[in-house]
C-alpha cells in the first residue's frame, strides 16, 4: 500500500489472506495477515466484489474477517463491514443461513455483528432475525393504535363533559369558563374532523 492508495492485487492479497485464515478456522493461524488499517481499508473496498464470490470464498472471507478483528481486538462495534458480507452470503446461500449465523455468533467479539445491531442479536439465523423485527414492528404499529384508541376514548369523553358542563357554565355567566370549554370543544371537533365552519 503506497500513498495510502490500495492496489488491486493488493486488495486480492488481503481478501486471501483472511480466506486462508477463515479456512484454518483458528486464531492462532500463523500463515501472513495485514495490519488492521489495510485489512479495515480492504473489507471496506472489498464490499462492492464479494457480489461475484462463490459459496465457500465469501463464507472463508467472513469466517476470516471475524478471527481477523478478534486476533488484532479491533471492536468495530455498530460500523462493522460485517454484516454487509454476511447478509450478502445468507441471501445468496439461505440453506447455510443458520449454520454461518452460530459460527459467527459463537466467535465474535463485536456484539454487533452479524446482524449490524446488538438489538435483536439474540436470534439464531437471518431468518429468525428478520421474523423478530417484523413482530417487533407489528407489536409497534398494535401500540400506536391502541394508544390512538385511548386518546379517541378520551377527547370522546372531554367533549361528554364540556356538553354537560357548558350549559351550567353559561347559566352562571362565567365567561372564563365557557371560553375555555369552547376552545376545548372546537379543538376536539377538528381532531375528529367535524368542526364547524
Amino acid at each position: 500500500m503506497r500513498n495510502n492508495v490500495i492496489t488491486p492485487s493488493e486488495v486480492n492479497q488481503v481478501i486471501e489472506s483472511l480466506q486462508d485464515l477463515g479456512r484454518n478456522g483458528s486464531i492462532n493461524y500463523d500463515g501472513k495477515l495485514p495490519d488492521k488499517e489495510t485489512a479495515r481499508k480492504v473489507t471496506h473496498v472489498g464490499k462492492v466484489m464479494i457480489g461475484s464470490m462463490q459459496k465457500e470464498p465469501l463464507g472463508a472471507l467472513i469466517r476470516g474477517m471475524v478471527l481477523f478483528w478478534k486476533r488484532t481486538n479491533t471492536f468495530n462495534g455498530s460500523v462493522s463491514l460485517l454484516h454487509r458480507y454476511y447478509i450478502q452470503y445468507v441471501t445468496r446461500f439461505p440453506e447455510d443461513d443458520h449454520g454461518m449465523t452460530q459460527w459467527i455468533l459463537e466467535n465474535r467479539d463485536n456484539e454487533y455483528d452479524p446482524f449490524g445491531t446488538i438489538v435483536e442479536s439474540d436470534a439464531s439465523s437471518y431468518q429468525e432475525f428478520l421474523q423478530i423485527k417484523r413482530v417487533k414492528a407489528e407489536m409497534s404499529k398494535q401500540h400506536i393504535a391502541l394508544n390512538e384508541v385511548a386518546h379517541r376514548a378520551r377527547l370522546q369523553r372531554d367533549l361528554k363533559k364540556i356538553e354537560v358542563n357548558l350549559p351550567k357554565a353559561i347559566a352562571r355567566n362565567d365567561g372564563a369558563a365557557v371560553a375555555a370549554m369552547q376552545s376545548t370543544q372546537n379543538e376536539i371537533r377538528s381532531y375528529f374532523g367535524y368542526c364547524r365552519k
